[in-house]
């Protein structure tokens, strides 16, 4: 799809979110993004189907199908846009972000800001949400595209006015109007009557991109509650442990038997006599968890050596 003014070129990979009445085929998608987009004027735009996933779905291995074909098409395109279901987008965006180096273009990832949440909805009121979720998700889908055709750099999130960068973006309260904010940074920039750049833009490298796909599974991940059990193979099945949301010390007890680092996420610094306890205050979870993804995906022999990576920035995580 060209047009008269355009002088970038951005490529679409469809990850999922749409709506189809008539039920799902890549055929459809693409003929439909394609449509969406046929208006804009800031960029030549190509759109593929990478996979459809919905709701809950969380599939890590989508990280590394994006990750491919951005850089099998790196050099073709001066942008690249994602559209991913608000669900579970985080996870994805940030284990994207660790699996790059190099990257000197923005990524941007978008999509509808209404969730699965509406779909148990009085059936009078379908077609009104219908038409909003696709008018939405056009208007994110071309902001989305005029953000990947300026000079930024990095993996971004815009699923409303605020964009921010993925290993950043945190889920807003539902008071507060919008759906993520940025940890301990401004964000990047903001969607209003255009982009208006917040950030001074980062410059690339200038070296190739490059891919890093591999990855951990065994990442087990818990909120620390009263009844909380462990499972029994714990120490078996998994290489570490990440509590979340921590506000005060671990009782000794609760992770009494298990001998695997554990990885306590709280922005209350303290200290703990349990030898492989380590508190990491100063991240994002999403970003915590998909770095912990990226370093066991080798084997770690130390846990000093774990806690001195995880306080070192990868990719500007830290904050």
């Amino acid at each position: 799809m060209k047009s008269a003014k355009a002088n970038k070129r951005v490529r679409v990979l469809y990850a999922g979110g749409l709506e189809i009445s008539d039920g799902f085929s890549p055929a459809v998608a693409q003929q439909t993004l394609t449509e969406y987009l046929e208006l804009q004027l800031v960029a030549e735009v190509s759109v593929t189907i990478i996979d459809n996933v919905t709701g809950t779905t969380t599939r890590p291995g989508l990280a590394v199908d994006i990750g491919k074909d951005i850089v099998e098409h790196y050099g073709d395109y001066d942008g690249f846009v994602i559209v991913h279901p608000l669900e579970n987008v985080l996870p994805v965006a940030n284990l994207l972000r660790f699996m790059l180096r190099n990257i000197s273009k923005p990524i941007v990832f978008t999509g509808n800001i209404m969730n699965d949440k509406f779909q148990d909805i009085p059936p009078e009121l379908a077609i009104g949400i219908q038409n909003y979720k696709q008018i939405n998700l056009r208007t994110s889908l071309v902001s989305a595209v005029q953000l990947a055709a300026v000079d930024c750099v990095g993996v971004m999130m815009a699923y409303d006015s605020r964009v921010v960068r993925a290993v950043r973006a945190v889920e807003a309260p539902i008071i507060d109007g919008q759906l993520f904010y940025s940890f301990r940074e401004i964000e990047v920039a903001r969607i209003q009557f255009g982009i208006q750049m917040y950030q001074v833009v980062p410059k690339g490298t200038g070296e190739p991109i490059v891919l890093s796909p591999e990855y951990s599974n065994r990442i087990y991940t818990a909120t620390l509650e009263h009844n909380h059990t462990f499972p029994d193979d714990i120490n078996e099945a998994y290489d570490v442990v990440v509590l979340k949301n921590v506000t005060g010390e671990p009782d000794s007890q609760v992770l009494q038997g298990i001998v695997l680092p554990i990885i306590a996420h709280s922005r209350l610094p303290w200290l703990t006599e349990q030898p492989n306890l380590i508190c990491i205050p100063n991240i994002t979870f999403d970003a915590l968890v998909a770095k912990l993804m990226k370093i066991y995906a080798e084997p770690q022999p130390d846990i000093s050596i774990l806690e001195r990576t995880l306080h070192t920035n990868m990719v500007n995580e830290l904050g």
